[in-house]
């Protein structure tokens, strides 16, 4: 009988975890990856349309500015703050990646709604996870990111958005 259901054969890493937790809190990201041998997280938002390249620097300046402000309020300098973007006909995906050492689930809710305010209608939301109850999240996402700072796994994962599920894929 070692085929039989247990309920720890189905248990969640921290990683995993993590990754959902990001994108159930947060609706208006397409992705999210983790690197852990880089120890890199990748946030991706799904963009309508084309961003014009003088838009696109001046939102990946803002982004920079941002983190980089943000870091110095906590006393903790940023290491990795890369923007990038990928266009595909008329729609456009925007890359943040940012090291894990430095980052805080506060600072992902800043460049959430950077992101929100600087391209308005234009960012793709999932409508499956807008007004659900989101208050105990985030110290759930705080909690596991600092699990993950200590853990020597060196798995890459990616969370994605799939029909209201969010679907996690181990590369």
């Amino acid at each position: 009988m070692a085929n039989r259901w247990s309920p720890n054969r189905y248990q969640c890493s921290t990683d995993t975890e993590l990754l959902v937790s990001i994108l159930v809190r947060y609706p208006e990201l397409a992705t999210v990856c983790l690197d852990a041998s880089t120890q890199t997280l990748r946030l991706s938002f799904l963009v309508a349309g084309e961003l014009p390249a003088a838009k696109f620097r001046s939102l990946r300046r803002r982004v920079e500015l941002s983190v980089r402000a943000y870091g110095q309020l906590r006393s903790v300098c940023p290491g990795v703050i890369c923007v990038r973007q990928s266009s595909y006909d008329q729609l456009t995906v925007l890359h943040v990646v940012r090291d894990i050492q430095s980052l805080s689930q506060e600072e992902i809710g800043m460049l959430v709604a950077l992101m929100r305010e600087a391209l308005g209608s234009q960012l793709t939301t999932d409508d499956h996870w807008v007004g659900d109850d989101m208050s105990g999240q985030e110290e759930v996402i705080d909690q596991m990111l600092e699990d993950i700072r200590s853990s020597r796994q060196q798995r890459r994962l990616t969370a994605l958005r799939d029909d209201g599920r969010v679907l996690v894929f181990n590369h």
